[in-house]
């Protein structure tokens, strides 16, 4: 076999950053007196392992970390830098482990956020004599602060994303469908190197590469967690563009996330074929503003709740309250959200996170407004947190023209 195959077209996490990754793991798996780990999550067996592959990895507090493979072990083996070894059944855990000079937990830490019943079933029946704990939390506050190689494949999802979005103003045209049109987006960033994937956090939620509305459909509500929604093509996936025609003078609003090697940016921009009336010029500027009001907010270090109400009170006292971040029982309560590995991570900007950002934290800010007679407007941008805690500057990733 030719194993070029598995040289990829980005570049490789140095091993010695997969081994602090995993070092900082055992270091709260030690205060929190915890005998190991046990990591199911695609991104975190990408993030702790090099590769996704089918299987799972295996922490201890100390000493090496076991990647457990059930098919694909050979290419495990030319990337990542843990142990693999194979398995073909939950059973055989112990006598690997054992054969490794492992000890069998007695306590042991788990992704229970987002691991189905029965399989923690299943895991409780293999784990009888160990107690499980959940550790989301702790893998998401590792996971939160990212290195100079995360960030620069977060500026590369960014490249992405900016292929779609300079499509637009190239085709929009009245009559234009909305699918059409997203058609373009998403083959301009496939083409661009976007896997067509895009992984959340939040459990029950889905996404696509992104979505791109206009007029009163931007303002619908739907099932995701997020603040725009659109009619969709499908009740059974009723979210996102539909073929309803793009018609002069109302608002475009496309919400696009790119992505590379793995990682993620988002970004919203708004257009117009013709001119935007003033009620939604003067609402898309406004959100404009409060980027750059919630960017120096972050730079001053002021705790993320902080700066959640005072943006909130903002549009209430300037007439944008019963339209701001959705409208009607559609309303989110966040202004932005952590950027990395999935789409929606650590750390949210909303009222009960009271700590400021740090660096190394890469955040989209989203200050929307919904209004349901004309439309969505506002932006979307994802920012890497600089400098030093006292001293924190913001750099700005997803860089694309403002076209409104």
């Amino acid at each position: 076999m030719d194993f070029k195959i598995f040289e990829m077209d980005e570049e490789k996490v140095q091993d010695e950053e997969i081994i602090d990754r995993i070092t900082k793991l055992q270091t709260i798996l030690k205060k929190r007196n915890l005998d190991g780990a046990i990591l199911f999550r695609f991104e975190n067996r990408y993030y702790f392992g090099g590769i996704v592959q089918m299987g799972f990895i295996y922490v201890p507090k100390e000493g090496t970390a076991l990647y457990f493979i059930k098919r694909g072990a050979l290419r495990a083996e030319l990337i990542s830098p843990l142990k693999v070894v194979g398995y073909t059944r939950y059973s055989d855990i112990p006598g690997i482990l054992k054969g490794n000079d492992v000890s069998f937990p007695e306590t042991i830490g788990a992704e229970l956020d987002k691991i189905p019943v029965n399989f923690y079933g299943r895991l409780q029946k293999l784990l009888a004599d160990t107690e499980i704990v959940d550790i989301s939390s702790d893998v998401l506050n590792i996971r939160m602060i990212k290195s100079e190689f995360e960030i620069r494949q977060i500026k590369r999802a960014a490249e992405v994303t900016d292929a779609g979005i300079k499509v637009i103003p190239k085709i929009l045209r009245p009559g234009i469908t909305e699918l059409e049109l997203q058609a373009e987006v998403e083959k301009a960033m496939r083409l661009k190197g976007h896997p067509g994937g895009v992984r959340g956090n939040a459990w029950g939620q889905e996404f696509s590469p992104g979505i791109v509305l206009s007029g009163k459909n931007s303002v619908l509500a739907n099932y995701v967690d997020a603040i725009l929604g659109g009619k969709g093509l499908t009740n059974g996936i009723p979210v996102g563009c539909s073929t309803k025609k793009i018609l002069v003078n109302e608002p475009v609003i496309a919400d696009m996330v790119g992505s590379s090697n793995g990682y993620f940016a988002d970004m919203t921009r708004v257009f117009c074929y013709g001119h935007l009336n003033e009620k939604a010029m003067k609402g898309h500027q406004w959100c404009m503003v409060q980027q750059m009001e919630i960017v120096t907010m972050i730079k001053r270090g002021l705790p993320l709740s902080d700066i959640t109400h005072q943006v909130f009170e903002k549009a209430e006292v300037d007439g944008y309250g019963k339209y701001f971040m959705g409208y009607g029982d559609a309303k989110v309560t966040f202004l932005g959200h952590g950027v990395g590995l999935v789409l929606d991570e650590f750390p949210v900007i909303f009222g009960r996170w009271k700590q400021a950002a740090l660096p190394g934290m890469v955040i989209a800010i989203e200050p929307k407004i919904m209004f349901p007679d004309i439309g969505a407007v506002g932006v979307e941008n994802t920012w890497a947190v600089r400098g030093t805690p006292g001293n924190l500057d913001m750099e700005l990733l997803t860089d694309t023209d403002y076209y409104i």
